[in-house]
């Protein structure tokens, strides 16, 4: 299933049918993720990024 999080009818939608189909949610996680863009020169081996 695809849905656009932004959008507060498709996540609800989105629900809905996980809900119909599986009878209920049990937990949901919204997993959409966040990237966080460091400049080369500003990394440093502690710093946690590669």
């Amino acid at each position: 299933m695809q849905a656009d999080i932004t959008d507060r009818t498709q996540a609800g939608t989105a629900v809905q049918q996980s809900i119909e189909r599986f009878g209920r949610l049990g937990i949901l996680v919204d997993n959409a993720g966040l990237m966080l863009l460091v400049r080369s020169s500003a990394r440093t081996p502690t710093s946690g990024t590669a």
